[in-house]
């Protein structure tokens, strides 16, 4: 991939990250009223997965065919992940820090989440948005045209 589709790739997923990003913070700052700190975050992630799948699928990674029904089950697998890497970030700051301001809580939720968004970012770009073509055979397995075989 081009240096230029590199970054036309990475600057969508950063615009639809902004986005997920802004619209987890609200629903984390809403949700712990009435949770606490890892269930709200959570449901802060839950909440912006499916917009975070789709529009990526569309926008980021440009994917129109393949199965959708199995990206689908691989960035649930990544959203797993990084749901897991995030909550024990957020559990061990507010182990640390059992009375910590909002503020600063907030602030952990969204390193936490942006930890999940590495994860994502890797793992979409490698494994659940790959192109399904087949991968040309080894060098070794190749056979000569038939012009250099009769020589």
């Amino acid at each position: 991939m081009s240096k230029r589709a590199v970054s036309r790739q990475f600057g969508g997923f950063a615009a639809i990250g902004l986005v997920c990003t802004l619209l987890f913070l609200l629903a984390y700052h809403v949700a712990r009223r009435w949770l606490p700190p890892l269930a709200a975050n959570s449901l802060a992630l839950t909440s912006t997965a499916g917009l975070n799948f789709f529009a990526n699928r569309v926008y980021t990674f440009r994917v129109r065919t393949g199965s959708i029904a199995k990206q689908a089950a691989r960035y649930f697998v990544c959203y797993l992940l990084g749901l897991g890497a995030s909550s024990l970030a957020l559990g061990v700051f507010v182990t640390l820090w059992q009375h910590a301001p909002r503020a600063a809580e907030l602030l952990a939720a969204l390193a936490a989440s942006g930890l999940a968004t590495v994860i994502r970012y890797v793992a979409m770009s490698s494994w659940v948005f790959r192109s399904e073509a087949p991968a040309a055979p080894p060098p070794a397995l190749q056979l000569a045209p038939e012009a250099d075989r009769a020589a």
